[in-house]
């Protein structure tokens, strides 16, 4: 997927803003590279088993914490991953639908050993009200 296709879906979905533009396109290539490398790596969902679901969206926000922590990844670049591997991956999006499904369920132990990728994921969440 490249930046124009990524652009057109959030288009066509409604939750492309104008003024996102610029940190999009400062942020893809690194964004977009972290998320090839998570996806690869990416383990098996299981046949709608939600342990297994969290587990894989876990296993790849360590992947995304990983790259920051080494690779010099922002924590920035890290989201625009999620939202890319999101569209280019179908077992990641099975287990992110999970997380977000399940995300008013966590309290504040298991938020605390979440990722850090996983706890900026689910700030947005509710923040910006979003729950299945």
């Amino acid at each position: 997927m490249n930046k124009d296709q990524f652009i057109a879906i959030l288009n066509r979905n409604g939750s492309f803003h104008e003024k996102d533009l610029e940190e999009i396109d400062v942020n893809w290539r690194a964004a977009n590279e972290a998320a090839l490398s998570v996806s690869a790596a990416m383990p098996g969902i299981g046949f709608l088993s939600v342990k297994q679901r969290l587990n894989a969206f876990f296993a790849a926000c360590r992947h995304f914490d990983k790259l920051i922590d080494e690779s010099g990844l922002t924590e920035e670049q890290a989201q625009l991953g999620l939202s890319i591997l999101r569209l280019i991956n179908s077992k990641f999006k099975k287990a992110v639908v999970m997380f977000e499904t399940r995300s008013n369920r966590f309290d504040v132990a298991a938020r605390a050993d979440m990722p850090r990728t996983a706890r900026q994921c689910l700030d947005v969440i509710q923040y910006t009200g979003y729950q299945k």
